[in-house]
């Protein structure tokens, strides 16, 4: 017997959100459609550092897949970065003596500061420790002492024990300060920069270099701690990335409260299109740039703003954890985005803002249809059973009480779960679920057929192919006649206005949107007709051959379904809800024709119905 152990959905939408903090900007941007944006907010000066060949046996640098984090920059959140693997050391200093090299400042490189120097190579900064002038850093310069190797022999980016030592211990006497410039990339995006000698004391030489490593100034982890209040905890958690504090600890230190405030509206809104408008302020409050003046990113040379909102922008820069630079548009103004780039920077900012939205609903608005969705993993069949149908069963309800917002809860529903969709093999499972339960949910169906069948938006021919695979076939957005065959099984049109003929075989016919006739010969077997589509009423229409006539074709109802059948019961067509809200919706075909001229609408249809009961 296998085990199954089962899981709400919720558990692992929160799980999601807790290991963001190692994926970064890469669960929410798409970096091969966003290129362009990306290298807009690539600096020209990686963070660096001084690293010693301690092994003498070559440079052995960590691509940024090795997932290191550390704090390059001295401002808390420690960024994904390449680093030195374990055989190399780290040339640093100890500055506030707590035994640990805390961030950028403690290490040899771009980020160390000083009151003479600031954004120069490590190099330069060891000159600064050379009294005597004489081109090398020895016991006879007095800082000599003070400076410490780290050999971070656990690649984490955290300074360990026994992972710091003195350059006596490791035996080096001299480093030289005659640096080259080198310029050469490992086997990852790192660069060699520049390159020097140190001397050891049986009088070998090591090399020594300014590695530039490769930085995702997006992909961050918080170092800062707080005691976050209880109220606060109670709500929503969104993890924030590159210099974007996770949203408790951004509540917690808002101390005008506005920021929270805005949450708890949020969560007691039940308008869906007040919620969306609602998403800028919060991101403006929960990143700070509140107060910044709507037109101050404007390039000169524009009459508008590009950007439309520089808040925009600024909170793009923080998620980011970079200044937007111009570097691959043309534009006299190097912050301030040109119309060209101003696109991909909207495009990368609305996807935040989903993100934010997702978030958001995931723990609020839609909690209620998420908790009800049954994971259970099969150890035996090593696969997902899902259930949806107590989260649809809410919906159903949710769609009859109030259709004015359905569709936009179940857009919301289908978000959360995309965004899921490439780490978490369930998603594509519960989309399936959800589909195959769509004929038990008649007020939210029509919303419900096509969940996760959504194209890549990259792939947008303009005239798709008229499709038939394994016995399905499926057209396209024009006109299409669509012609079944003994072993056809469905026929699915779209929105162009096309004519269906099933054929001699049992088939699931769904006209989608469009002026559609589905058109009955002799001998066309036993077929279901699935009609709902956006347009209420239908317009859509049942044609029958010469074969039959009125008095050949007899009706009867089945629950919510219309059973169209020839007298010798050989042939037959189902009507999905038919009678569905006294006929309605658009499952309701209004228009039943002979080849005789008569022509059954619902209301004789109906008629003829109740004087059977």
């Amino acid at each position: 017997m296998s085990k199954k152990l089962k899981y709400s959905l919720l558990a692992f939408a929160f799980f999601v959100f807790f290991i963001l903090i190692g994926i970064g900007i890469h669960f929410i941007i798409e970096k091969n459609n966003l290129k362009k944006i990306l290298m807009n907010f690539d600096i020209p000066n990686k963070n660096s550092a001084l690293i010693l060949d301690i092994n003498q046996n070559g440079m052995e640098i960590l691509d940024i897949e090795s997932g290191i984090h550390f704090d390059f920059d001295n401002n808390n959140f420690a960024e994904s970065t390449g680093w030195p693997d374990r055989n190399e050391g780290i040339l640093a200093q100890d500055i506030n003596k707590n035994h640990i090299i805390d961030n950028g400042n403690e290490i040899f490189g771009n980020n160390t500061h000083s009151s003479s120097s600031n954004k120069i190579n490590g190099f330069e900064k060891l000159k600064l420790l050379d009294q005597n002038n004489d081109g090398k850093l020895d016991e006879n310069d007095p800082g000599w002492h003070n400076i410490l190797i780290w050999i971070d022999r656990n690649r984490n980016g955290l300074t360990g024990n026994n992972e710091l030592f003195t350059l006596a211990k490791l035996k080096i006497k001299e480093i030289s300060l005659d640096y080259k410039l080198a310029i050469q990339k490992n086997n990852s995006q790192n660069v060699i920069g520049l390159t020097s000698l140190f001397k050891k004391d049986d009088n070998s030489t090591g090399q020594i270099a300014e590695i530039w490593f490769d930085t995702d100034y997006a992909n961050t982890i918080d170092m800062f701690t707080i005691k976050i209040p209880e109220d606060i905890k109670k709500l929503p958690q969104i993890h924030g990335f590159g210099n974007v504090h996770n949203l408790h600890i951004a509540m917690t230190l808002d101390t005008s409260g506005q920021l929270k405030e805005l949450i708890e509206q949020y969560i007691q809104e039940t308008d869906i299109s007040l919620r969306l408008k609602m998403l800028d302020t919060i991101i403006f409050y929960w990143t700070g740039v509140q107060n910044v003046s709507p037109d101050s990113r404007k390039p000169d040379n524009c009459s508008t703003n590009p950007i439309h909102d520089a808040r925009y922008l600024e909170s793009l820069e923080l998620f980011m954890g970079k200044k937007y630079t111009n570097n691959n548009f043309t534009d006299s103004e190097k912050h301030n985005p040109s119309e060209e780039a101003a696109k991909y920077l909207l495009e990368a900012y609305n996807l935040n803002k989903k993100y934010v939205k997702n978030a958001l609903e995931t723990q609020t608005h839609c909690h209620k249809y998420l908790m009800n969705i049954t994971l259970t993993w099969n150890s035996k069949q090593r696969k997902w059973i899902v259930d949806t149908s107590k989260a649809l069963e809410i919906l159903n309800q949710e769609g009859k009480d109030n259709p004015q917002n359905i569709q936009q809860i179940i857009t919301n529903l289908q978000d959360i779960l995309e965004e899921r969709k490439g780490s978490h093999s369930y998603v594509p499972e519960i989309f399936k679920d959800i589909r195959k339960r769509a004929n038990s949910v008649p007020y939210i169906k029509k919303y419900i057929l096509s969940i996760g069948l959504k194209k890549d938006n990259t792939q947008s021919p303009k005239d798709p192919p008229i499709t038939n695979v394994k016995g399905i076939i499926t057209g396209n957005d024009k006109d299409n006649i669509l012609i079944g065959t003994s072993t056809t099984k469905e026929i699915y049109g779209k929105k162009g206005n096309d004519i269906i003929i099933g054929g001699s075989g049992n088939n699931f016919l769904h006209g989608g949107d469009g002026t559609d006739k589905y058109v009955f010969a002799q001998n066309w077997g036993h077929d279901i007709i699935d009609n709902i589509s956006s347009e209420v009423p239908s317009n859509d229409c049942i044609i029958f051959g010469n074969s039959f006539s009125p008095e050949t074709i007899l009706i009867k109802k089945q629950k919510n379904d219309l059973k169209i059948y020839s007298s010798d019961n050989l042939n037959s067509i189902t009507i999905k809800n038919y009678f569905l809200d006294n006929g309605t919706t658009s499952y309701t075909i209004n228009c039943i024709k002979f080849s005789n001229g008569n022509n059954w609408n619902y209301k004789y249809i109906k008629k003829q119905i109740d004087k059977k009961h």
